[in-house]
C-alpha cells in the first residue's frame, strides 16, 4: 500500500527534470529539519520518501532554498550532488529570481513601529518599488528580525549582518482591508518579505509576529521561479497558480 509521504510527494510535484525537482511546500511544514536530530516531519521527508536522492549526505539533504514553515510556495530540490553544485553557483551568482504574492493589510496608524528605522521616503508600491537594509535579529528568542539602514541606531547597526538585501514590490490591486502586493527577489534573508512589507505599512495576514491580521495561515505565496537552466541552456521559469489566496 502507497505510503502517506509517498502519496503526497506527487501531489506536490510541479516540475521533475533528471537534476532537478520543483516542489509546492503547503503552509505548516518545515522545508528541512529546524535543528539536527528533530523528529517534525518535513517537505524534505515528504520529497525524500518518493525520491531519496534529493536526502544527499547532510541534515538539509540537497535543498537549494527555504520557505518559512508558514509560507507556501515553489522550492527546489537537486536530485544530484554535481546538479546541487550547479545551482549553489547559479544562486550565489543572483541567478534565481524568486517571485511572491503577499495579501496584505494596511498598518493601522499608531501601530507598533518599535525596532523599525525611520523609513527615508514613503514607499509608492502603485509601481516597483526597491526596499533595501541590512537585517539584526529582533525580540523575544530572536525571533522576528527588523531592517537596519544609515537610519538606525549605531547600537541596532553594530547588531545586523554585512549585507544588504533588497526586496521589490508592487502593488497588484487593493481593497477593502486587502491589499495584494507582487514580490521579487534574488538572494533571501529569514523573514526579509515578511519584515519588509511591515516596515511599509503592510504586514501580510496571518503574519502576527509582524503586526498582520488574525487568519490561519500566512497569505504568503512563493509562485514563481525564473533561472537560466545550463541543462537545457535556456531560460525556465515555474509558477504556481494562487486562486483565491483569501479563500484558500
Amino acid at each position: 500500500m502507497e505510503s502517506e509521504c509517498t502519496r503526497m510527494s506527487r501531489l506536490l510535484i510541479i516540475e521533475e527534470t533528471p537534476q532537478y525537482l520543483i516542489v509546492d511546500k503547503p503552509h505548516g511544514v518545515p522545508t528541512v529539519p529546524l535543528k539536527k536530530g528533530s523528529e517534525i516531519p518535513t517537505l524534505l521527508d515528504i520529497v525524500g520518501a518518493h525520491y531519496p536522492e534529493v536526502l544527499g549526505d547532510t541534515h538539509e539533504g540537497f535543498t537549494l532554498h527555504r520557505l518559512d514553515t508558514a509560507t507556501r510556495g515553489l522550492v527546489i530540490f537537486a536530485r544530484t550532488a554535481e546538479s546541487y553544485a550547479v545551482f549553489q553557483d547559479i544562486q550565489k551568482r543572483g541567478g534565481i529570481l524568486k517571485e511572491y504574492l503577499a495579501v496584505c493589510s494596511t498598518a493601522p496608524e499608531g501601530c507598533e513601529t518599535d525596532g523599525y528605522p525611520p523609513v527615508s521616503h514613503p514607499p509608492v508600491l502603485q509601481q516597483w518599488d526597491c526596499i533595501t537594509s541590512r537585517f539584526r535579529a529582533w525580540g523575544r528568542g530572536r525571533k522576528a528580525v527588523r531592517p537596519v539602514t544609515s537610519q538606525s541606531s549605531a547600537s541596532a547597526s553594530l547588531k545586523a549582518g554585512k549585507n544588504e538585501y533588497r526586496t521589490d514590490v508592487c502593488i497588484r490591486s487593493a481593497g477593502e482591508n486587502r491589499v495584494h502586493c507582487d514580490v521579487k527577489i534574488v538572494n533571501g534573508f529569514r523573514h526579509q518579505v515578511r519584515s519588509h512589507l511591515a516596515w511599509c505599512g503592510y504586514p501580510i495576514i496571518g503574519d502576527e509576529l509582524y503586526g498582520g491580521l488574525e487568519s490561519d495561515i500566512l497569505h504568503l505565496y512563493a509562485c514563481g521561479l525564473t533561472f537560466f537552466d545550463r541543462y537545457v541552456n535556456r531560460n525556465v521559469h515555474y509558477t504556481l497558480e494562487i486562486q483565491d489566496p483569501n479563500e484558500e
